[in-house]
C-alpha cells in the first residue's frame, strides 16, 4: 500500500498449511513470528483456511490452531468447503478491523451476500460435520492413510517424503532422495494411471511432483486402502521400467548422488481433477507404462486451471 511516497505493509496472507505450494507444514511458532513483524509494520495477518479448514486436519477445526493457543489471525478467509459444492465464501475478522473498514468511507455491496438459502446450506454443512464426527474421521482415517503411505516410502525409492495432518497429506516423489530431484514426469504418470482406476489425484508444489491427498471428509479406511494398493502397483511398474530398486546398492548410489534412473516417464494429458476420490468415469486408455519401456503421452502444459 502506498500513501504519497510512503510505502507501508497492508497485510500478510498465507494458507495455514500450504496446499498448492506442495503440502508444506509450517513449524509451530512460525506464524507468531511473522505476525509480530507484520503488525509492527502496521499490517494485519490473514489466514487462508479455504482448503484446510472445517476440521480437515482432525486435531483442530482450523489449521492455524496448529501454531498454538497464543496465535490468532486478524482475518480468516474461508471458501468452498463451507458450502459442500454450493458456492460460498466467508471472511471473519475482529470488531476493530470491521469498524475501521466501515468508517473509511469505502462502500462494499454483494447482491447475494447473506442470502437465506446459502446460510441454510452453510449451517447444514456444519451440522453434518458435527453429527457425523467428520473431524474425528479425519484423525482416524488420516492416521491410517499416513501409515499406509509411509510403508510405501519404505518400499519405493521414488517416494521421498510423506507429510501432512489429518486428511491433508502430500506424497513427495523424487528421483534421488539425497538431491531431492523432483520426479515431475513420474508424478504425472501416476496421476494418469490412477484415473484408469477411477481415482483422481492432482500434483502440487513448484515442480508439480507432490501428490495431493485432500479427499472428501467422509473418506473411509477402505477407500484409503484401495488408493494405496493401486499406487503400489503403479509405482512398482514405473520403477521396474526405470530400473529403480530399493536395495542396499540403490541406497548407496543415492547417498553418493548417483541415479540409476534409465529413462524418464513422459507425462499424460494435463487436465487435473479433484483430489483422491472415486469417480464414475470410464476407464482411460489403460496403462501407459509397460514393464520394460515407458510409452510417451502428450506433454503436460505448463499452465493449469484450478477450481
Amino acid at each position: 500500500m502506498q500513501w504519497g511516497c510512503i510505502l507501508q505493509i497492508a497485510a500478510f496472507i498465507a494458507e495455514s498449511l500450504q496446499s498448492c505450494g506442495g503440502q508444506v507444514i509450517p513449524p509451530a511458532g512460525y506464524f507468531q513470528k511473522v505476525a509480530e513483524y507484520v503488525r509492527r509494520a502496521g499490517g494485519v495477518f490473514i489466514a487462508d483456511e479455504v482448503q484446510v479448514g472445517f476440521g480437515r486436519i482432525g486435531k483442530h477445526f482450523w489449521a492455524f490452531q496448529l501454531q498454538g493457543k497464543d496465535f490468532t489471525p486478524d482475518i480468516v478467509t474461508m471458501g468452498k468447503p463451507i458450502g459442500n459444492g454450493h458456492p460460498m465464501s466467508c471472511v471473519v475478522t475482529t470488531r476493530e478491523i470491521a469498524e475501521a473498514f466501515m468508517s473509511c468511507g469505502m462502500e462494499y455491496f454483494n447482491t447475494f451476500g447473506g442470502n437465506p438459502v446459502s446460510c441454510a446450506i452453510g449451517l447444514a454443512v456444519l451440522d453434518v460435520i458435527e453429527k457425523e464426527d467428520l473431524q474425528g474421521n479425519a484423525v482416524r482415517v488420516g492416521n491410517y492413510l499416513t501409515e499406509l503411505l509411509n510403508r510405501q516410502k519404505e518400499k519405493h525409492p521414488l517416494v521421498g517424503d510423506i507429510r501432512g495432518v489429518g486428511l491433508f497429506i502430500g506424497v513427495d516423489l523424487v528421483k534421488d532422495r539425497v538431491k531431492r530431484t523432483p520426479a515431475t514426469a513420474e508424478a504425472q504418470e501416476m496421476i494418469y494411471q490412477l484415473k484408469g482406476h477411477n481415482i483422481l489425484l492432482s500434483a502440487d508444489g513448484p515442480h508439480r511432483n507432490v501428490l495431493k491427498f485432500k479427499p472428501p471428509m467422509c473418506f473411509t479406511e477402505e477407500d484409503a486402502k484401495f488408493v494405496v494398493e493401486k499406487m503400489d502397483e503403479i509405482l512398482t511398474a514405473i520403477e521396474k521400467a526405470l530400473g529403480l530398486q530399493m536395495d542396499n546398492s540403490t541406497n548407496s548410489a543415492s547417498e553418493n548422488g548417483i541415479s540409476k534412473r534409465k529413462k524418464p516417464c513422459q507425462t499424460s494429458e494435463g487436465n487435473e481433477e479433484q483430489e483422491c476420490v472415486h469417480a464414475n468415469e470410464s476407464h482411460l486408455n489403460g496403462s501407459a507404462c509397460a514393464e520394460k519401456t515407458v510409452q510417451p503421452h502428450n506433454p503436460v502444459p505448463n499452465k493449469r486451471i484450478r477450481t
